[in-house]
């Protein structure tokens, strides 16, 4: 087998054991949910296909009071940029600056008002709207339960 055969086979047997010591633990507690720490790992692999930004939401369905989290990957050429997480194109309520790894994370506490489809944008002009030129995530869905 050649190096690099080697090194996916054991970073593939790592992540399973992740997965089934999270999915053990959660299942105990009455959820399937797929632990964050394995969630992060196949967001990383999604994401480091694309170059347009790529957004995670970590849970996407969760209770009111409960805390979501969410990261924005990019390319390098963003670094130092602000992204946006938004519902609406002209505005930008919650935003981080892409760093170092070419990403930014943040994390807020999930209200009944914050359920729908959420997107991601590089505010390159920095005018807190998404214009023509600036590119934008593929949206994804948050529910929020009472």
């Amino acid at each position: 087998m050649a190096w690099n055969q080697i090194v996916v086979v054991i970073l593939v047997l790592i992540l399973v054991i992740i997965m089934y010591l999270g999915i053990k633990k959660t299942y105990a507690k009455g959820s399937w949910l797929l632990p964050r720490s394995a969630f992060e790992v196949f967001e990383k692999i999604r994401c480091s296909l694309k170059r347009e930004p790529c957004l995670s939401i970590y849970p996407s369905r969760v209770k009111q009071g409960e805390k979501v989290f969410v990261t924005i990957r990019t390319i390098a050429a963003y670094k130092g940029q602000t992204a946006c997480f938004t519902r609406d194109p002209n505005s930008c309520p919650r935003s981080c600056e892409i760093g170092n790894r070419s990403m930014c994370s943040f994390n807020f506490t999930a209200s009944l008002d914050d359920s729908g489809s959420y997107f991601a944008f590089i505010d390159i002009n920095t005018n807190k709207e998404l214009d023509d030129e600036e590119p934008r995530s593929e949206s994804h869905n948050i529910t929020v339960i009472s």
